[in-house]
């Protein structure tokens, strides 16, 4: 069913027919409207001249419709742990950190 035990999230996009890199659509996230929502900042991560930031990028009205921006569950994820340095002792500590930081909203 694409959860691990005792994971207290369910992932919604299990099962969906989507290569690496797809689209998606701030549409979709009304249709999905998941609990929480993790965002990663690639172009943050990397550097990007003239990049808006992803806070920016997730502060629209369809996004607001959603459960997770109701209850204060949008999680920004450590950008660079998670999309450079990935396996890495820091990184690792970095990405648990937001995860702790996930679970604690969920209580």
């Amino acid at each position: 069913d694409g959860e691990c035990a005792g994971n207290p999230f369910k992932n919604i996009a299990h099962g969906a027919n989507t290569d690496h890199g797809s689209e998606s659509s701030f549409e979709l996230l009304v249709k999905l409207n998941p609990d929480f929502i993790f965002v990663c900042d690639r172009d943050s991560a990397i550097s990007r001249p003239g990049a808006r930031l992803a806070q920016d990028v997730m502060a629209n009205p369809l996004v607001e419709r959603t459960d997770a921006a109701k209850n204060g569950r949008i999680v920004y994820l450590t950008s660079s742990a998670w999309y450079l340095a990935e396996g890495g002792l820091r990184a690792t500590d970095m990405m648990f950190a937001d995860i702790e930081k996930a679970l604690a909203i969920a209580k």
